[in-house]
């Protein structure tokens, strides 16, 4: 299934890139069941009006769906490497792409950015703005640096990232 019946190949008009990453394993709860996250969303699309209040038809987005990314639940460095190379292979096709990321966890956010980071040739340019209830930022949860405790810290700690802004001192 796939979002608004959208594509699988990425063009030279395409605009945006869909795909889902349905990965919980790394949340606190005991049952977060956002695994199965991006499918859901792609099965209600079934249902909704394909034009927007403003007129705008959905299903004329230059858009793709490449479906969810292979996710193996517990091996953590295995999943991060394939969501890397995931959105690596995205942009050899198209640089400049709109990436639309359908989550399980927030923490699948981390490796994205990173990815996304990565192909910015000025990584000055870059920023990440986080919306959330909470901030995320602890350095560990559970003994473990990659949780969805720790989203922002390790959004944070990547170079290209603004974190070690100095400030100049008043003389």
């Amino acid at each position: 299934m796939k979002f608004f019946d959208f594509g699988e190949v990425i063009d030279s008009d395409t605009e945006f890139v869909i795909f889902g990453i349905p990965w919980d394993y790394l949340s606190s709860n005991k049952a977060p069941n956002s695994a199965t996250a991006p499918n859901k969303i792609r099965e209600i699309t079934e249902n909704l009006a394909l034009t927007t209040e403003m007129g705008f038809e959905i299903p004329n987005l230059k858009a793709v769906d490449l479906g969810n990314i292979n996710i193996i639940s517990t091996n953590v460095d295995k999943n991060l490497k394939e969501i890397k190379n995931f959105v690596k292979k995205i942009y050899k096709q198209k640089k400049n792409v709109v990436l639309v990321m359908i989550g399980g966890d927030h923490f699948c956010t981390f490796p994205v950015i990173k990815a996304i980071g990565n192909n910015f040739n000025n990584r000055s340019e870059f920023g990440v703005i986080i919306f959330d209830s909470h901030m995320d930022f602890y350095e560990q949860w559970d003994k473990n640096v990659y949780s969805h405790a720790t989203i922002s810290h390790r959004i944070y700690d990547l170079d290209y990232i603004n974190n070690k802004v100095e400030i100049e001192k008043k003389k």
